[in-house]
Formats: C-alpha cells, sequence, structure tokens
C-alpha cells in the first residue's frame, strides 16, 4: 500500500514537472506543447479512470487518472488563470472539450471495428470499452467546464479575503471544485454501480491529496520562479464577459482609462492599477518598479511654439512609450507633461535599462519647432524607484520616483536616475 502511494507521489512530481516546463517554454514554443500534453493526458486520465484503481487507505480506491491527470488539468487551468487571465484558461478549456468531444466520437466509430468478422484484435479488447469511454467522456466535458468557471469564481471570490495567502487560496479553490467534480463525474459515469458510493469516497479523498500536491507546486512556482509574460488583446465575446472580474476590468480600462490626447491610460486607472500591482508583488514576492517620467522645458515648448505642437509633442511621447513597453507594462499619463510606466515583476536595475532606453529613443525621434526651423530634439527626465526593496506602500513609491525625477532636473535635466546613482 505504501509503496502505491509512493508511485503516486512520483507520478505527481513528474506530471507536475512535465506541465511547469512547458508552461516555462512558452517564450520559445507558445503554448502548443502544453496544449499538446493536455490534450494527450484525456485519453489516458478515462482509460485510466475505467481500469485501474489503486488502494492508498483501507477501503479507499483512487484511480491515477482521477487523482493525478484530472487534478494536473485543473492546475494547470489555474495557472493560466492567474498569469494569463480569463482569455489564456478559455483558450484551454476550449481546447480540451474539442479533445474530449474528437476523442469521444471516433472510439465510437472504432467501437464497429471490434467485434467484426474481418477485425483481428490482439489484446481481445471488449467493445465495452470502446463504448464506455465516449459516456465518460462527455460527463467529464461538461463536468469540465462547470468546474472550470467555478474554480475562477472561487479563487477570485477568495482572493478578497484571502489576499496575502496564496497557497491557501490555491488549495480551498482546487479541493472545493475538485470535490464537485468528484460528485458530478463519479454520478454520471459510475451511477448504477454497486461500488458508487466506494468510488465517490475514494476519488474525494484521493483529488483532496493529490490538491494539497499541486497547490504546494503551483504556489512555489509562483513565488520563485515566474517571469512575466506577454498579454494578448482581449476579444470579450461569451460566458466568462459575465463571470470573470478580470476580463470585465480590462473591458473598462479600454473603454473609460484612457487618456484621449496621448493613447496611454489615464491617472484613475495608474491609482487602480499600481494598487492591484503591489497587492499581487506582496502575494508572489515579486518586485514592482516605477518609472515617472517629465518632459524638459515643456513650459517652454508651449510658449515659443503653442500648445498645439506641445500636443503632438506629448502625442508623440505616448506612441513611443507604447512602443518601448512589454505587454505587462502599464504607461501611464500622470499629469500634464508627466508619465508613469508601472513595469511588473521587474527590479529598479532592469527598469533603469528600460529608462535609458526610453530617454534615448525620445532624444533621437521626438522633435519640437519644426514649423519654425527651430527642429530642436525634445528630452526628458526619469525617475525611478522599486517596491517592496526601498517602499512599502504606492503613496511612497510615487514619491520616491518623484524625487529622484527632480533630482534629475536640479543636476543639469535630460537625466535617469534610480537607486544606483544615489
Amino acid at each position: 500500500m505504501i509503496s502505491q502511494v509512493v508511485l503516486l507521489g512520483v507520478e505527481s512530481v513528474i506530471v507536475s514537472m512535465l506541465l511547469l516546463f512547458l508552461y516555462w517554454l512558452r517564450p520559445i514554443i507558445g503554448f502548443s506543447g502544453l496544449y499538446v500534453a493536455l490534450g494527450s493526458f484525456q485519453f489516458m486520465q478515462v482509460l485510466l479512470a475505467l481500469s485501474i484503481y489503486i488502494e492508498i487507505l483501507p477501503g479507499v480506491l483512487v484511480s491515477p487518472g482521477s487523482a493525478v491527470m484530472f487534478t494536473a488539468s485543473l492546475y494547470v487551468v489555474l495557472l493560466i488563470y492567474i498569469e494569463e487571465d480569463a482569455l489564456g484558461a478559455r483558450k484551454l478549456i476550449y481546447g480540451l472539450a474539442l479533445a474530449n468531444i474528437t476523442m469521444s466520437s471516433l472510439l465510437i466509430l472504432f467501437s464497429f471495428h471490434v467485434n467484426h468478422p474481418l477485425t483481428v484484435n490482439f489484446f481481445n479488447l471488449p467493445k465495452e470499452l470502446f463504448l464506455q469511454s465516449p459516456r465518460i467522456w462527455i460527463v467529464g466535458t461538461i463536468a469540465l467546464i462547470v468546474d472550470t468557471i467555478l474554480l475562477i469564481l472561487v479563487f477570485e471570490m477568495l482572493s478578497r479575503f484571502l489576499t496575502r495567502q496564496l497557497f491557501l487560496r490555491i488549495f480551498i479553490s482546487i479541493t472545493l471544485i475538485l470535490i464537485v467534480d468528484t460528485f458530478l463525474f463519479v454520478t454520471g459515469s459510475f451511477v448504477e454501480r454497486p461500488e458508487y458510493g466506494a468510488i465517490l469516497l475514494s476519488g474525494i479523498v484521493g483529488k483532496s491529496v493529490m490538491a494539497l500536491f499541486y497547490s504546494a507546486s503551483l504556489t512555489f512556482y509562483l513565488r520563485f520562479l515566474d517571469k512575466p509574460v506577454e498579454h494578448e488583446p482581449l476579444a470579450l465575446n461569451d460566458l466568462f464577459d459575465v463571470l470573470t472580474y478580470r476580463e470585465k476590468y480590462k473591458r473598462l480600462q479600454e473603454a473609460s482609462f484612457k487618456d484621449s490626447l496621448t493613447g496611454v491610460y489615464n491617472r484613475a486607472l495608474f491609482e487602480k492599477r499600481l494598487r492591484e500591482e503591489l497587492s499581487k508583488a506582496r502575494d508572489t514576492g515579486h518586485t514592482v518598479s516605477l518609472i515617472m517620467i517629465d518632459v524638459d522645458r515643456f513650459k517652454a515648448i508651449n510658449d515659443t511654439c503653442g500648445h498645439p505642437e506641445g500636443d503632438r509633442v506629448l502625442t508623440e511621447l505616448g506612441s513611443l512609450l507604447m512602443d518601448c513597453c512589454r505587454p505587462t507594462d502599464t504607461p501611464c499619463r500622470y499629469g500634464g507633461e508627466e508619465f508613469a510606466l508601472i513595469l511588473t515583476n521587474t527590479s529598479a536595475e532592469e527598469a533603469m535599462t528600460l529608462g535609458r532606453r526610453i530617454n534615448k529613443r525620445i532624444k533621437d525621434n521626438v522633435k519640437v519647432g519644426g514649423t519654425a526651423g527651430l527642429d530642436m530634439p525634445v528630452t526628458v527626465t526619469i525617475g525611478i524607484a522599486e517596491f517592496p526593496t526601498e517602499v512599502d506602500s504606492a503613496a511612497d513609491l510615487i514619491r520616491l520616483s518623484d524625487q529622484r525625477l527632480y533630482k534629475g532636473k536640479k543636476q543639469g535635466r535630460d537625466q535617469v536616475v534610480g537607486p544606483a546613482l544615489e
């Protein structure tokens, strides 16, 4: 019995490491490797659920298909939801559902070969294996869709109460959903069997144990191994639009949090996003850097060349900032000629590198007074600070960045000032 439990643990370690490795490779190969792996898991999951159960406690039988493979599917859904938001999770769910439907349909067709007189069945596979699998696949697909919606809702709800307990949020979310899934799946697949009660209890116990391991694994990855990810533009058009807070929030950003002149986000979004990112950084142990950018001698530009020329300069700056940013960064107009850039999971040293690049690109590409024959380069002064290494609140992060910006002004403008230069 102990050897079987150890074997289950080894299987879980291998599966989780494989999935995290494929996710880590996404900047190189995209999500295709992860999706193909999870798609192949669906077949193994059903095959194991139909045929193999092991005793982990007296009278408690667990299938590796349910305990290891299905829990791994929810594990990846939550990972992608946390990192990529609801759009990425939605793509994954659609892919798994299509994989289940396709395999179920093919198995029904293949079943007609089994008892045909011209068929050579080397392993004497019973026709029931092909006919029972589609039923389990259909039940599993429906349960998976329900599970995923509930998983996102439960995780979001817990995020409001357990703001700093990342492991607890993940563990409670996965465990609750696995209990619901076990009831739906076992009832839909085995309700007429005399061992229904034992299978139900065994499934709940086995999946709960696996939830503990997978939750610890996911928490470790998010805290220590996670890197910034790139977000694709969101297209909101299905059930997740109604049920997920995050995508609704992004839609509000696009609709009402843009600065009409520069095209970057406005001050209202800046304040909301900064609080949000600092809260996430506290949970994950990551850093957030803030870049404050101020146009040098902007009043002189307005006075000499006119306000339309000043507006053109701000518009070009906004466009250039968006070009320099990663999709995970948040460029904002802080006020007047001052801009702010929120950099998630970024150290001050990395922010300094980006600040110098922005400074150079502005100087090389943004000119003023061309209509008056001046054609003078526009320069900016930049201040940078890091959370939580240097400060522990949003207000202090802004204050320190601003102080460094004005230190650069006093030193002659056209400067990038951060902790390394103080």
